[in-house]
């Protein structure tokens, strides 16, 4: 039995934005690991959490991700919607580190808070990209039957 997976490069775009925000989050653990100013963290931050709106504009959007997926298969609504759900949770975590940035004062303390609560936002994150990717896969695998 063959399998594909057939998107036709309707999630191009959404691919490109996912690629495009795991290259900021990889420069912002490299601020934080270099320690570079609490002010630069703060920019950081500031910079990458409009971009992830940007991002999750055009998942919600009318003829965004989710809408595709759900016009492909309706059965996974719930899914999607949950993941929607999730994108405020993720921006309100993305606003508590970039107050808590504004707030740095460069101690090792700091640094320290600041980079586990980095690390608790980029898992969150990686396993949301992840659940995203799983619904896209269950929407658009196709069995095409055996050839034989």
């Amino acid at each position: 039995m063959a399998t594909e997976l057939d998107t036709s490069g309707k999630f191009d775009p959404f691919v490109d934005e996912h690629e495009a925000l795991h290259f900021s989050l990889r420069d912002l653990r490299w601020l934080l690991e270099d320690r570079q100013s609490p002010e630069a963290v703060s920019q950081g931050l500031f910079e990458f959490s409009e971009h992830v709106k940007t991002h999750f504009v055009h998942e919600e959007e009318t003829e965004g991700f989710f809408d595709s997926v759900v016009d492909q298969a309706p059965h996974l609504k719930s899914r999607a919607d949950a993941l929607v759900e999730e994108h405020a949770a993720m921006l309100q975590q993305l606003a508590q580190l970039a107050r808590f940035a504004q707030q740095g004062d460069g101690s090792n303390d700091w640094w320290s808070r600041m980079n586990d609560e980095f690390e608790r936002f980029w898992q969150t994150f990686c396993r949301h990209e992840r659940s995203e990717n799983d619904l896209v896969q269950e929407a658009f695998h196709h069995d095409i039957g055996s050839k034989d």
